[in-house]
């Protein structure tokens, strides 16, 4: 069975490094922060990020709204003399290889090769694959991560130390991961063994996660402001349709998704309640019973993270992809099972279902290949790099400071460090904006998408300053204080 993960994790990764070649990978807003602080600790500093509040005295400020472990991978991962850009691309790679092998091999030593190949295929086929694989986004460590606990928690009697390490990992590399240290503690609780021993595994597992959290909270300033969020509701709907859509991919008329989404959650479920019947404790029921707490421990924290930390969250694939993966596991190990069970019929009928279901992922997978491997996604495109404003922060705009409404844009072109324009209009902060600008020679810079469509916009501030525009783009505006006439706009 190794032989044939090897191959499947070789295979996947080859297939996110095709996805990922030049314009390749995608980058977005986020991306930029990783970006911005794996080159901080590649020079050797603490993660920093190129970002800052304009009337900050550095134009860096520390890594807040994302833990440091992908960036630390994205450094550790980069060629000198290379972006950091390719360190993000060797990251995806490497945990590609590791998921999609992982799963081939927990699957196919429990319970045979083609259980292991189903779940891995049926992985990689989802269009969650494309969307987490093909940008620098921290999604793809995270979920080799899981994977890894998976295997672990799935053994007879697994190491307190390599669980608790896992987890710790997985809280640094993503803030939900933070579940990991109650929905770990309670696999190990329920383990057999007198209650002492298991409230020491649970202890052990739990703690060493939340005091690494704490420690980087405490450096960071504070991971979130907590309060409860509006759009509740919204997110959740969004949410049902992307489940709706991952066990429907065939369908695209929302009444009928629903139906067909609806069956086959019944399916699934009368597999799982089948087989936690009718087959004895086995290494494939640890599989499932962990997959299980881990998904249960992922679906609350994501719930509790949009009612009362960030109702910038919302259940799109890419952010509820761990859910796929432990439902894969499951699903997966629960046919496999029972395939022995069911008669010539029931094999048929479950095969042309997982059939459809391929070719219905792989329908939806097309799209978001032709829209990579054309132009590039995010930032990365072709028409964002070469666009006006890209050109003139890259000539005359060396020449000055830069304050913008979208400072991830703004990195994305030039790797220089910038600050955010205020987000009040008020006489006193208007004022102090328009003292921060004059100080030096400085640029502000308003995009036709600024990175918070409430906030002020950029051509605001430039009127009431008294700001030169010298260029005007689809893309953005410029405005500097002090500039050579050759640059004002006709």
């Amino acid at each position: 069975m190794r032989v044939v993960a090897l191959i499947l994790g070789m295979l996947a990764a080859g297939w996110v490094g095709w996805l990922t070649r030049a314009p390749g990978p995608g980058l977005s807003p986020d991306g930029m922060s990783y970006l911005g602080a794996a080159r901080s600790i590649a020079a050797g500093h603490l993660p920093y990020v190129p970002f800052a509040d304009w009337s900050d005295d550095d134009s860096t400020s520390r890594l807040r709204d994302y833990p440091p472990g992908f960036s630390t991978l994205i450094a550790v991962a980069s060629f000198p003399n290379r972006p950091a850009e390719s360190g993000g691309r060797w990251v995806e790679i490497v945990a590609a290889f590791v998921v999609v092998g992982g799963i081939a091999l927990i699957l196919g030593r429990a319970q045979g090769a083609m259980t292991g190949i189903a779940g891995a295929l049926a992985f990689v086929a989802a269009p969650v694959f494309i969307a987490d694989y093909s940008i620098v986004l921290s999604e793809p460590p995270f979920l080799a991560i899981l994977v890894a606990l998976l295997g672990v928690l799935a053994l007879e009697s697994p190491p307190v130390w390599l669980v608790a390490a896992l987890c710790s990992a997985g809280v640094m590399v993503r803030y939900v991961g933070l579940f990991l240290a109650g929905a770990a503690a309670l696999s190990m609780f329920l383990r057999d063994g007198p209650m002492p021993s298991r409230l020491k595994r649970a202890m052990g597992v739990s703690l060493p996660p939340l005091g690494v959290f704490l420690a980087w909270n405490h450096w960071a300033g504070g991971a979130r402001e907590y309060g409860l969020k509006p759009g509740f509701l919204k997110t959740l709907a969004q949410g049902s349709v992307t489940v709706q859509t991952w066990l429907a991919p065939w369908v695209d008329e929302p009444l009928p998704r629903l139906l067909f989404a609806l069956i086959v959650l019944g399916l699934v479920g009368a597999a799982i309640v089948g087989v936690r019947r009718a087959a004895p404790v086995s290494p494939s029921q640890r599989i499932r019973r962990a997959a299980l707490i881990l998904a249960a421990g992922f679906v609350g924290m994501m719930l509790f993270s949009r009612l009362v930390a960030d109702d910038a969250i919302i259940f799109d694939d890419r952010l509820l992809s761990p859910l796929l993966l432990f439902a894969v596991v499951v699903t997966a190990s629960a046919c496999g099972d029972l395939w022995a069970m069911w008669s010539g019929r029931m094999r048929a009928l479950v095969a042309s279902l997982f059939v459809a279901w391929l070719l219905g992922s792989m329908r939806l997978d097309q799209p978001l290949v032709n829209d990579l491997l054309v132009d590039g996604w995010g930032y990365a495109s072709a028409d964002w790099q070469s666009s006006e404003v890209a050109q003139w922060l890259r000539t005359d705009g060396r020449r000055y400071a830069l304050y913008s409404d979208n400072a991830s844009a703004t990195y994305s072109l030039d790797h220089r460090p910038s600050r955010v324009i205020p987000d009040s209009t008020t006489p006193a902060i208007m004022a102090g904006f328009g003292d921060a600008l004059r100080a030096h020679p400085s640029a502000l810079i308003g995009y036709a998408s600024p990175y918070s469509p409430d906030a002020p916009r950029a051509g605001l501030f430039a009127r009431r300053i008294g700001l030169v525009q010298v260029l005007r783009s689809d893309e953005a505006a410029v405005w500097v204080t002090a500039p050579a006439d050759s640059q004002r706009v006709r």
